[in-house]
């Protein structure tokens, strides 16, 4: 696994649909083992695809989404910038895997293509605020045939399943409890007592 590099201390964690559930009990449980402070939040266009009657965490602060044309509401969104549709672009295309066309603009999207909209407005917003990890259950988006590659190198981020972070999470406590364990005493053989390291697996 390969290692987060945490800026000032602390970690910026923006969490996708399908993890706003029991899971972020889960994900919220395993950060809150680690010796920094752990940051989560959603994109507003998350609340959207979820629809106004499910329910999520009330403790999630929410950050507003760049306006995209079809799809934000208006007052609910904020200007973006020539950069950040730029990215928003590529983002949608390594998505659709180059296939998102709709026929007379984006209004007349159909469901799977509004979907891929979603899916790449929630990345382009989380890379725009400089957060360092997505959280996500939706491999077909963001994971399978080598999107999440192309998708990290793109974005420069992290993007993980639930079940990757809390597992993150065990082997960086586990790193932080041996860092600041005392040292051993010596045995009276002459030698130290060894005992195994835990770190990122590669």
């Amino acid at each position: 696994m390969e290692p987060i590099d945490l800026v000032d201390g602390s970690l910026r964690v923006t969490l996708d649909t399908g993890v706003l559930d029991l899971t972020y009990q889960n994900v919220r449980g395993a950060a809150q083992r680690l010796p920094i402070e752990v940051d989560f939040a959603i994109i507003s266009v998350t609340d959207r695809e979820r629809g106004e009657h499910e329910s999520r965490p009330t403790e999630l602060p929410t950050i507003m989404e760049t306006f995209v044309l079809g799809e934000s509401l208006l007052g609910g969104a904020v200007l973006g910038s020539e950069a950040g549709a730029g990215l928003y672009e590529q983002i949608r295309a390594v998505i659709s895997s180059g296939s998102f066309n709709p026929p007379a603009g984006d209004e007349f999207m159909h469901d799977g293509e509004r979907r891929q909209v979603r899916d790449a407005m929630a990345l382009s917003d989380h890379v725009r605020e400089g957060r360092d990890v997505f959280i996500t259950t939706d491999a077909k988006a963001f994971i399978n045939h080598g999107r999440r590659e192309k998708l990290e190198a793109l974005c420069s981020t992290r993007i993980m399943t639930p079940e990757e972070f809390i597992e993150w999470c065990q082997v960086r406590a586990a790193i932080s409890q041996l860092q600041t364990r005392p040292p051993s005493r010596q045995c009276k053989s002459g030698g130290f007592p060894t005992e195994p390291l835990i770190g990122d697996r590669p």
